[in-house]
């Protein structure tokens, strides 16, 4: 019976107290996933899989009467309660949105990707 050869491994130890973590595959984009933007079909869009109507109120029941916007490209921004009217007008279209603040610290959720 013939035995089975341990695994090599290298260990490798620093001095410092860091630990290093990496991880492989294409890094993730966070942010919110608006869907059925410009799709013909009115009052089918999701916020994250939230109808939008379900989204408006999680939004003013978290954030109160703090602004939030979305913003498409070059499109004005839209608020985050008028999100139903923007629905089939071309102000808005699916994707990423990412967060940022504008000038007078409102949030602003800008499109990133298809």
């Amino acid at each position: 019976m013939s035995r089975m050869a341990v695994p090599a491994m290298e260990v490798v130890r620093f001095k410092e107290n860091d630990i290093i973590v990496a991880s492989g595959g294409e890094p993730s984009i966070e942010g919110i996933l608006l869907e059925g933007f410009n799709n013909s079909v009115a009052k089918d869009a999701t916020v994250n899989g939230s109808r939008i109507l379900d989204y408006v109120n999680i939004y003013n029941a978290i954030h109160g009467h703090t602004e939030i916007f979305f913003r498409y490209n070059g499109n004005a921004a839209v608020r985050a309660e008028d999100l139903l009217t923007h629905e089939e007008n071309g102000s808005l279209r699916d994707g990423i949105y990412t967060d940022g603040v504008d000038d007078n610290g409102n949030t602003v959720w800008t499109w990133r990707k298809q």
